[in-house]
């Protein structure tokens, strides 16, 4: 294998100057490919995290004042999943304090908390542990928290704000950091349900004996758009996904194909002095691996240092499914190997009077 090995690497190095363009066009499918990979896994993963641009049947409702009557009655529907005020939550002293109901820290799959527990980002209190005890300033005053649980924070617009994350329940929030008189609420169906049904009876409902009206603020179809343009998103990388393999699978193609009509008299001069045609099948089958694999290490470095560069400039967290990665760099190099096998296996069926021809 040594002179097969030699062989590879001489025919990479004199034929270079047409390999490069075909080579650095690995290197940018390859690029594609793991971005589009990670980006989709990203976009996933935040989507399935945040249920509130999960949530596909929600509508948003406000006016004068959001009472605890207005709560229990929202509640009381069979088809609502849960509640949330957009407005609960505050910065103080650097902590981005929020306030989320039992029912949604339910479907978070986070632990439901009394009134002095707390769950904490992470990424951004690495230093403590689950069962220990934080001191946070709210309002000037020192209060103590027992932590709960801890979450990843991935909706990019959650982690663009400044200030650590720290959830609180609802009537944790109320209680320990601020009270608020709120006046918006959104309410999220359960997927089975039409939203769409529940608005008039919602809205009329609630307006009972009320001077100042409930108005629908935003109806399913916005939430709707929103899931849409995700979908939008998730199709549109997936084809960047498929066109970079496309392009890798080609352009190996290419480099096999380039090589081997460059290359045409030295196989038929080594073909003429006895070397077999499975050796001569190995050697170009070394090349593609070794331009293929450099091809793949540069670009998934590219790749990452392009997600590295999004994660500090935007300040949102990047997903990266190394197992897909993984199966789609395994893809490419399979589908490498079979497209370069096709030029290899014309060459072998010429006789060596052909390939000694110029």
């Amino acid at each position: 294998m040594k002179f097969e090995n030699w062989m590879a690497l001489k025919f990479i190095s004199e034929n270079k100057k047409k390999i490069i363009l075909p080579f650095l066009a690995i290197v940018a499918s390859t690029v594609l490919i793991f971005l589009s990979i990670t980006l989709k896994a990203s976009i996933t993963k935040t989507v399935e995290k945040d249920l509130r641009t999960m949530g596909k049947n929600s509508i948003l409702i406000g006016g004068d004042s959001i009472t605890s009557k207005d709560i229990a009655f929202i509640n009381s529907i069979p088809d609502v999943d849960y509640y949330l005020y957009p407005d609960s939550f505050k910065e103080d002293d650097e902590i981005l304090f929020k306030g989320y109901p039992n029912e949604l820290l339910k479907k978070m799959n986070l632990p439901e908390l009394r009134d002095s527990d707390i769950i904490l980002d992470k990424t951004q209190f690495s230093d403590r542990k689950i069962g220990d005890r934080i001191l946070l300033s709210i309002n000037g005053e020192r209060k103590e928290f027992f932590i709960r649980e801890f979450y990843e924070e991935l909706n990019p617009l959650e982690t663009m704000k400044v200030g650590k994350r720290a959830i609180l329940s609802q009537l944790g929030f109320d209680s320990n950091v601020v009270k608020y008189d709120y006046k918006r609420v959104l309410i999220v169906f359960k997927e089975s349900a039409d939203s769409n049904d529940y608005i008039p009876m919602i809205i009329s409902s609630l307006n009972i004996g009320r001077e100042n009206k409930i108005k629908l603020l935003e109806t399913p179809d916005l939430f709707k758009k929103i899931n849409k343009i995700i979908s939008f998103l998730n199709k549109a990388l997936f084809l960047m996904l498929a066109l970079g393999v496309g392009i890798a699978g080609f352009f190996t193609f290419n480099i096999t194909m380039t090589s081997l009509l460059e290359k045409k008299s030295s196989i038929g001069i080594l073909s003429a002095v006895g070397m077999s045609k499975s050796r001569v099948f190995r050697i170009f089958l070394i090349q593609n691996i070794y331009i293929l694999l450099s091809g793949l290490f540069l670009g998934v470095v590219l790749g990452y240092s392009i997600l590295k560069v999004i994660e500090l400039v935007l300040n949102i967290s990047i997903y990266l499914d190394g197992l897909k990665v993984f199966s789609f760099i395994f893809t490419i190099i399979t589908l490498g190997m079979l497209l370069g096998i096709v030029p290899i296996k014309k060459i072998q069926k010429l006789s060596i009077i052909e390939l000694l021809k110029v």
